[in-house]
């Protein structure tokens, strides 16, 4: 460790007591990380007190998102847990930048049957936090039926340190049944009943309409209220007709059927969010359920709506399966003298069993 160190200390323009190094040694600190070099990384951080753990690089990542990309080629989670006990901030999304400096990946030791290499993937970084990414890269690696495993210990660490910031930063989840009325809703049919008006408006998506009544619509959301305030009309674009028709069912019943939120929660979700629909949104927060099916659907609609609650629902979901499946693994190998012959001795007693 000591020449790791004594080798770090010439970095930059050490032969000038009084040059600015920063830039330099920001520069070294990003080809450490790029090289998986955990020393370096320790080293830098330790002698350079200047080093920006969140900084961005010309391709608009930090220095924890380009462990995560790194990941794949050097198959250790050292560099990324050494970030991160140091400071870096896990949920610092990556900037955008240019389609020229887009990351890709490409899945390894892979051939096609005419020999050539596997069409490489492109993977859009921007705006995504660490443990989106990861998840995202996993899923684009993951071809006839081979899982990449290894992703799981990366998955376990970002997950863990995700759920711990947020719930230091006082997280927390809601408890509101999605049987119960909402208060808003209640509201807005008194507020019908008293003014004697029974006016209706059209909400178009997909070509269709769902009319309701404009003070229940208009009542729910100060986004729909502005754009209804002068028209009978208004398109939801982005959203489909069975989601605005469940949105709409939610302004006249105060409720989502667990069904529909079970499987279409997520997309009415993001709907609600950006009409304004505050109610519905803080609903859909407490009662979606993630799974392993949904972790990228959910964790891509929670960063970008900014949703902490989601993101910690989603996070806490994957750190209890890496946690599971790591339980599961210790399971099966417990008792084999070495794991490395725990495959063919756990075949062997298949045979066994067989026989």
């Amino acid at each position: 460790m000591e020449h790791i160190e004594a080798a770090v200390e010439s970095v930059g323009l050490g032969d000038d007591a009084g040059a600015d190094t920063s830039s330099l040694d920001q520069a070294s600190f990003f080809r450490a990380v790029q090289d998986g070099n955990v020393q370096s990384v320790n080293a830098l951080v330790k002698n350079r007190k200047h080093i920006d753990l969140n900084a961005y690089n010309d391709q608009g990542v930090t220095p924890l998102i380009l462990a995560v990309y790194k990941y794949e080629v050097h198959r250790s989670v050292d560099v990324v847990s050494s970030l991160l006990k140091h400071g870096a901030n896990v949920s610092v999304k990556a900037a955008p930048t240019p389609s020229n400096h887009k990351m890709s990946i490409v899945r390894h030791d892979m051939k096609n049957p005419d020999g050539s290499s596997p069409e490489t993937k492109k993977i859009v970084f921007d705006h995504k936090t660490p443990l989106l990414i990861a998840l995202e890269l996993k899923s684009s690696l993951y071809l006839k039926g081979w899982e990449y495993r290894h992703w799981d210990a990366m998955l376990e660490v970002l997950s863990e340190a995700t759920v711990q910031q947020l719930v230091e930063k006082g997280v927390k989840v809601p408890t509101i049944p999605a049987h119960s009325v909402s208060e808003v809703v209640q509201r807005n049919w008194d507020a019908v009943f008293n003014s004697g008006k029974h006016e209706t408006i059209e909400l178009t998506a997909e070509g269709k309409d769902v009319v309701a009544l404009k003070l229940l619509v208009t009542g729910a959301s100060k986004v729909l209220k502005m754009n209804l305030e002068h028209s009978s009309r208004m398109e939801l674009k982005e959203a489909s007709y069975n989601i605005t028709k469940g949105l709409v069912h939610y302004l006249y019943v105060g409720k989502v059927e667990p069904h529909f939120m079970q499987q279409r929660g997520i997309d009415l979700f993001v709907t609600a969010h950006k009409y304004g629909v505050e109610a519905l949104k803080h609903l859909c927060e407490a009662n979606i359920v993630p799974n392993q099916d949904n972790w990228i659907k959910l964790l891509t609609a929670a960063v970008e709506t900014d949703s902490q609650m989601l993101t910690l629902k989603t996070a806490q979901s994957i750190k209890d399966v890496m946690a599971e499946r790591q339980s599961g693994q210790s399971f099966l190998t417990r008792g084999f003298s070495d794991i490395k012959d725990a495959p063919q001795q756990l075949f062997q007693s298949s045979r066994g069993l067989v026989g």
